[in-house]
């Protein structure tokens, strides 16, 4: 069997349509509907994109850290790796702590 023996009863199917070779009137709005649903799915990702690359920025690490969480299992593992460590952050306030407490008199 060919493609174009598979194709021909799709096509069969269409033509026999009572819009002609369209697939209806509602087929524009759904594909209008469905091209605005994916821009805003896209602005919502790059906005969370941001906002995760920002949070990773302050906590001391890399931002370029942020695009782990695109990778399935990495993202978890990362999640776990920030809630449970000491941050860059936290350790550089630990040490200036430690040296003004070192300093002040008793």
């Amino acid at each position: 069997m060919t493609v174009l023996s598979a194709a021909l009863p799709v096509a069969a199917v269409f033509a026999d349509s009572p819009y002609g070779n369209s697939l209806g009137p509602g087929a524009g709005i759904m594909a209008a509907f469905f091209g605005i649903w994916g821009i805003v799915c896209l602005a919502v990702f790059v906005i969370m994109l941001i906002a995760y690359w920002k949070i990773v920025e302050r906590a001391g690490y890399s931002g370029a850290l942020s695009l782990l969480v695109l990778v399935p299992i990495v993202n978890v593992i990362m999640l776990l790796v920030f809630a449970f460590s000491e941050w860059p952050v936290q350790q550089q306030l630990r040490l200036a702590r430690g040296v003004t407490q070192t300093n002040l008199p008793r």
